[in-house]
C-alpha cells in the first residue's frame, strides 16, 4: 500500500532519552522530476539539486 507517491522511503528514529524524533525521508525520483517540470526555475535541475531545494522540502512536508 502506497501512502504517498512523493516518498520512496522513510525512517523515523526515536530515543526515550531524547526530546525529539529524527526522520530521514527519501523522495521518489520519478515523482520529483514530474513535480519540477512545470516550474521554470526548477525544471533544469538534477534530482540531487531538487532534493536540496526548499520548495521540494515544503512540498514533501505538506505531503506528510
Amino acid at each position: 500500500m502506497c501512502l504517498s507517491q512523493a516518498i520512496a522511503q522513510c525512517l523515523v528514529y526515536g530515543d526515550s532519552l531524547k526530546n525529539a524524533c529524527v526522520s530521514v525521508i527519501v523522495p521518489e525520483e520519478d515523482w520529483v522530476m514530474k513535480w519540477a517540470q512545470p516550474k521554470e526555475n526548477l525544471s533544469t535541475q538534477s534530482f540531487k539539486e531538487l532534493c536540496e531545494s526548499d520548495d521540494l522540502r515544503r512540498e514533501i512536508s505538506a505531503e506528510m
